[in-house]
């Protein structure tokens, strides 16, 4: 069965890569078509240089060759003492008890 439309692939490839200084344009222009949120350029400067934030890049190696390594959706998220975050207001847990650390998702 062919493709309905030429050079179109039915099945990306994603792969998940880290962030960097590259995808800045392309991480600040996916930002503004689906989050409400206009966030500071300093987030978007974190995110790309890894600085307090961990960020993976999503891509599809199927696209045309200058297009592969283009990002097209991403995950950025930063660690958190349990006690200096707000989850004891969430689900009732008792921050105060030990030391853990949890992963807050910032943006997907």
């Amino acid at each position: 069965m062919e493709d309905s439309e030429p050079g179109i692939s039915r099945r990306p490839s994603i792969y998940y890569r880290p962030i960097s200084p590259n995808d800045l344009d392309r991480l600040e222009q996916i930002h503004r078509d689906i989050f409400p949120i206009k966030y500071e350029s300093e987030f978007f400067q974190s995110v790309v240089n890894g600085v307090g934030i961990v960020s993976w890049a999503a891509v599809d190696r199927s696209r045309p060759d200058g297009y592969s390594d283009e990002l097209i959706g991403f995950v950025t998220a930063k660690f958190v003492l349990a006690k200096e975050s707000e989850i004891d207001d969430l689900i009732g847990y008792d921050s105060s008890q030990g030391e853990e650390t949890l992963i807050y998702i910032l943006t997907h």
